[in-house]
């Protein structure tokens, strides 16, 4: 069983866009975020937060 939060995940193609971090409902429970649910967008929604995503910084790569 997990509770539905919001977290912020680094995207990893949900809309079709990647390297940047998206708040998101998802199910956590003790071990972290059990699943990421990826609510319904309209085309318009995901083209403008295509854009806005391009604009923004890269993700860090981890170190290690």
């Amino acid at each position: 069983m997990g509770t539905t939060d919001p977290a912020e995940l680094a995207d990893d193609g949900q809309y079709g866009i990647s390297h940047v971090c998206l708040s998101l409902p998802s199910v956590l429970d003790r071990g972290g975020v059990r699943t990421v649910l990826t609510p319904p967008m309209s085309e318009t929604e995901i083209a403008a937060l295509g854009r806005r995503g391009a604009r923004g910084s890269p993700i860090p790569r981890p170190l290690v």
